[in-house]
C-alpha cells in the first residue's frame, strides 16, 4: 500500500502523462485536419533549457520576483539555440521535434522506443543524474 504522498506523487505523474499524450493526439489530429487547407503542425517537445525565466518568475508575495538564475551547466541549451532549431524544424515542416542537448536527448529517444530496458537502467543510474540536475536548478545571488 502506498503512502499518501507517495500516492500524490504518482498520480501527478501519471496526470502529466495522460495531459502529454492528449495534447499530441490532438496535434496529431489537428494535422491531418489541415492538411486540406495546406497547414502545417509542427510539435516542439523541447528539453531543459538555459533561460532567465526563473529569475523573473512570481513568489507568494505580490509583486517580488524570485531573483535565484539557472546556474550555468551542460544540462541546458541557450534560449536562442533553441529558437534556432524550432526555425529549422518549422522551415522543413516536421511534423515533431524533440529538442535537447545531449545525454538528455539519448535518454529520451531511449526511454521512448525501448521503455523497459530504460526503466531497468534508468532505476540504477538515472537517479544520480537527475537528482544532480535538480539540486543545479538555482544558484543564490
Amino acid at each position: 500500500m502506498l503512502g499518501l504522498k507517495q500516492s500524490s506523487r504518482h498520480k501527478k505523474r501519471f496526470d502529466k502523462k495522460v495531459r502529454e499524450s492528449v495534447l499530441a493526439g490532438y496535434c496529431g489530429c489537428l494535422r491531418m485536419k489541415l492538411i486540406q487547407y495546406n497547414t502545417d503542425v509542427s510539435v516542439v517537445c523541447p528539453g531543459p533549457v538555459h533561460s532567465n525565466l526563473l529569475q523573473y518568475s512570481f513568489t507568494e508575495k505580490s509583486g517580488e520576483f524570485y531573483g535565484k538564475a539557472w546556474s550555468e551547466d551542460g544540462y541546458r541549451m541557450t534560449t536562442s539555440r533553441c529558437a534556432e532549431l524550432i526555425g529549422i524544424m518549422m522551415a522543413n515542416k516536421l511534423g515533431e521535434g524533440w529538442i535537447s542537448p545531449q545525454p538528455v536527448l539519448g535518454l529520451m529517444y531511449f526511454n521512448q522506443y525501448l521503455p523497459w530496458p530504460y526503466q531497468r537502467v534508468f532505476t540504477k543510474f538515472g537517479m544520480k543524474v537527475a537528482a544532480k540536475m535538480k539540486t543545479t536548478h538555482a544558484e543564490e545571488k
